[in-house]
């Protein structure tokens, strides 16, 4: 093992190219001590403003704590730390670890990226894995092609992540896009601006202000809720759990149809895609859209109270009145329906069946019968009206506004005949008794 030492001031920069790997630390002392396997594979060059180390193997640095370095390469992995300086890294082939350092520039780091208690952080792209903590000011790392571990920060602000996320204790604004995998988020004290995942997001919030989107499922629970807007956007389900006695402007886009909600003591299902109520003051705006069911939850007890309701639209709404008028409003008319569907099918097949007994021999039954030979087409013939006849003489049953439809439609598809469908028409005003 070869060691040299290179004086250098406080006012001076290191600059380093290893070809193997590094281990770089800061001590007391006011020179530089530089160790390689042989002689050979160190070179040194000093100028007014700096100090340049090349070593051509494997090299174990130590250097006054505040001096100012740039890495410009290392070939292999590199560990930093107990520097108070600034450090500008430009290329890493391998690992980076970085401890107990000051400020950190770091353009691109081939493997994995671990920074502990550094005072703040700016990476442009790491290959593998990152994991961030313990870091008072501002992360900005702009490409991980791993996964992203990121605890107790200053702030945090991502932009592509191939892998997955998780993140704790973030104390100023976080900002993440672009999550291939997905995000889970707890004690988020941040002012959050835009969170989008590929995957699922859950999200545990301090404070309102989210405006979040996930490919996946959406879980999101907020502390407090400010008067800051809050957009929530999911291709799978979304649960919100909002504060005790929220005030909140609900507006919900549910793909599902499914929207649960379990808030102000209520414990309610609706079967809507769209949905809007208020609870309180309806101060806070929350809208959501889920390709998925919705649930919006708070921690009030969840008990039915008699005579209580949401306000929507600034009108007092018993929701489980509301629920069961829509529910059997659309199982009444599902009903009238299928027996207007089936009356009128009857009329027109009882007609039918005179007209083929009048006529012979000449049979059509729609969608029923083996297909008869192409009639050439001809065009529309209209139908005249049946003129009402006396009153006293009027027969009971009359063609309805669908039979006539219907007729008509079967004329134009060529499936009857224009004498066929006056013969019809006749038979369902009762001429052909």
């Amino acid at each position: 093992m070869f060691t040299q030492n290179v004086s250098i001031s406080i006012d001076k920069q290191l600059e380093l190219t290893v070809e193997g790997d590094l281990d770089l630390r800061g001590w007391d002392q006011a020179e530089i001590q530089a160790a390689v396997l042989r002689e050979s594979d160190l070179q040194v060059t000093t100028s007014d403003d700096r100090v340049i180390l090349k070593s051509l193997g494997d090299l174990e640095i130590q250097v006054p704590a505040g001096v100012s370095i740039f890495v410009r390469k290392v070939e292999g992995d590199a560990e930093v730390q107990d520097l108070t300086g600034q450090l500008s890294v430009r290329a890493v082939g391998g690992d980076l670890d970085l401890v107990n350092l000051g400020e950190i520039q770091v353009e691109s780091i081939g493997g994995d990226l671990d920074a502990r208690k550094v005072s703040s952080l700016k990476v442009v792209a790491v290959g593998g894995d990152c994991s961030v903590s313990r870091i008072p000011g501002a992360v900005e790392i702009s490409h991980v092609g791993g996964d992203m571990d990121a605890e107790n920060l200053g702030s945090l602000k991502l932009i592509n992540v191939g892998g997955d996320c998780s993140a704790n204790h973030i104390e100023g604004d976080f900002s993440v896009s672009n999550i291939g995998g997905d995000l889970d988020g707890e004690n988020l004290h941040a002012r959050i601006s835009s969170v989008t995942v590929g995957g699922d997001l859950s999200l545990r919030v301090k404070s309102s202000g989210l405006k979040a989107m996930a490919g996946g499922d959406l879980d999101i629970r907020l502390d407090e809720l400010s008067p800051d807007a809050v957009e929530l956007s999911a291709g799978g389900d979304v649960d919100l759990h909002l504060p005790a006695q929220a005030h909140a402007r609900m507006h919900i886009t549910s793909g599902g149809r499914d929207i649960l909600m379990r808030v102000g003591g209520w414990n309610e299902r609706v079967e809507m895609f769209v949905f809007d109520f208020s609870l309180g003051d309806g101060t806070t705006p929350v809208q959501i859209t889920a390709g998925g069911d919705v649930q919006v939850t708070d921690g009030s007890p969840q008990t039915h109270k008699e005579g209580s309701g949401f306000d929507f639209a600034g009108v007092k709404v018993d929701v489980d009145g509301l629920s069961h008028t829509v529910q059997d409003a659309v199982e009444r008319a599902t009903r009238q329906a299928e027996t207007a569907s089936r009356e009128i099918e009857e009329r027109i097949q009882a007609a039918m069946r005179r007209v083929e007994e009048k006529t012979r021999g000449r049979t059509f039954r729609v969608g029923f019968e083996a297909p008869q030979p192409p009639v050439p087409p001809m065009p529309s013939v209209p139908v005249e009206p049946v003129k009402p006849s006396n009153p006293a003489h009027a027969p009971q049953a009359r063609v309805s506004e669908e039979e006539r439809r219907l007729i008509l439609q079967m004329l134009a598809e060529q499936k009857i005949s224009t004498e066929e469908a006056v013969n019809l028409l006749d038979a369902l005003e009762g001429k052909n008794q």
